[in-house]
C-alpha cells in the first residue's frame, strides 16, 4: 500500500499547507485588504459623480453582492472553504471515481488512488507470471515480461509525478486565493483573476484526465495481456501485437497533460463567459425592479382626481 499511503501524505501535506498559508496571507494583509475594498467603493462613487457610470439600486446591489463575496471569500476561511476550496479538492477524486467506474475490470473503491496501486501490483503479477515461464524456445516471453514492467513503471511513475505535481500546484494556487479574488473587482486586474482560475481548472482537470487515462490503458492493455496468457504458447504475433498496445498507449497517456490544459482554458472561458451573462441578467432585473418601484411611488404621490357627480 506504499502508493497510497504516499498520496496520503502529499493530501495531508497540501491541505496543511494551504490552510496556513491562506491565514497568513490574510493575517498579514488584512489591512490592505480592507483599504482594497474601501479604494474600490471610492472610485465607483467616483465615476458615478463623472457620469461614467450610472447609479441606481440595481447598480449598487450589484457592486456590493461582488464585494461581499470577494471579501468574504479573501478573509473568511470557512466562507472560502464552503464555496471554493472543497470543491476545488474534492472535484478530481468525485470525477475520476464516476469516470473509472463506467470502465469493466477495472476496480472502483470510491478513491482514485486506489487505481495506481491496482495497476502497479498487476502490472508486476503479469511481468512475473510471464518471466516464470521464460526458455530458451520462448524468450519473447522474457521480451513481453519486460514490455509490461517498462509499461508499468512509466505509468505509475509518470501518474504519480504528474498528479502529485498537480496537486502541489493546485495548494499554492489555493493559498493565493485571497490576493486573486480581490484583484476581481477591477477591470485592470481582472485578466489576472481569470488566469489564476484557468490554472486551477487546468490541474483539477489534469488529475481527472490523468487517472481516466490509467483505466483506459489497463482496459485494453493490460487486459489483453491477461488474455494472451491464457494461450498454451506465445509467438512472436503475440508480442508484436503487445508491443504495439503499449506504444499506442504510452503515446495517448503522455498526451493527456495537453488535452487537460486545453479542457482547462476552455471551461475557464465559458465560467467566464456565463458570469458575465448572470451579472447582466441580474443587473437588468434590478432595474426592472427599480422602474416599477418608480412608477408605484409615483402613482402614489399623484393620486388621480376624480369628479363626484351630483
Amino acid at each position: 500500500m506504499f502508493i497510497t499511503e504516499l498520496m496520503q501524505l502529499i493530501d495531508e501535506q497540501v491541505r496543511s499547507f494551504t490552510f496556513d498559508a491562506y491565514h497568513a496571507l490574510v493575517a498579514d494583509h488584512a489591512n490592505s485588504i480592507r483599504i482594497i475594498v474601501i479604494l474600490y467603493f471610492i472610485f465607483l462613487g467616483y465615476r458615478c459623480l463623472l457620469a461614467k457610470t450610472n447609479f441606481s439600486y440595481a447598480t449598487f446591489l450589484e457592486h456590493s453582492l461582488m464585494v461581499s463575496f470577494c471579501y468574504f471569500a479573501a478573509t473568511h476561511w470557512s466562507f472560502y472553504s464552503l464555496f471554493i476550496y472543497d470543491l476545488a479538492i474534492a472535484l478530481p477524486n468525485a470525477l475520476s471515481v464516476t469516470l473509472v467506474s463506467v470502465i469493466p475490470n477495472v476496480p472502483n473503491e470510491g478513491n482514485a488512488i486506489e487505481l495506481l496501486e491496482y495497476l502497479w501490483y498487476s502490472g508486476l503479477d503479469i511481468a512475473a507470471t510471464l518471466w516464470g515461464s521464460v526458455s530458451i524456445s520462448s524468450l519473447h516471453q522474457g521480451l513481453m515480461a519486460l514490455g509490461v514492467l517498462v509499461i508499468t513503471v512509466l505509468l505509475v511513475g509518470y501518474g504519480l509525478i504528474v498528479i502529485s505535481l498537480a496537486k502541489m500546484i493546485l495548494a499554492i494556487g489555493l493559498s493565493l486565493a485571497p490576493l486573486f479574488i480581490l484583484l476581481y473587482l477591477f477591470k485592470g486586474s481582472e485578466s489576472l483573476t481569470i488566469g489564476w482560475l484557468r490554472v486551477i481548472l487546468t490541474v483539477i482537470f489534469k488529475q481527472i484526465i490523468i487517472y481516466a487515462m490509467i483505466a483506459l490503458v489497463y482496459t485494453f492493455s493490460f487486459n489483453t495481456v491477461e488474455a494472451m496468457l491464457n494461450q498454451p504458447q506465445l509467438d512472436m504475433v503475440d508480442v508484436s501485437t503487445f508491443l504495439l498496445l503499449m506504444v499506442i498507449s504510452l503515446g495517448l497517456f503522455f498526451n493527456a497533460t495537453q488535452v487537460a490544459t486545453t479542457l482547462g482554458e476552455s471551461l475557464c472561458t465559458g465560467v467566464n463567459y456565463y458570469a458575465d451573462k448572470i451579472r447582466s441578467h441580474v443587473k437588468t432585473h434590478m432595474v426592472e425592479i427599480r422602474e416599477s418601484l418608480s412608477i408605484q411611488d409615483y402613482q402614489h404621490s399623484h393620486p388621480i382626481q376624480r369628479r363626484e357627480s351630483l
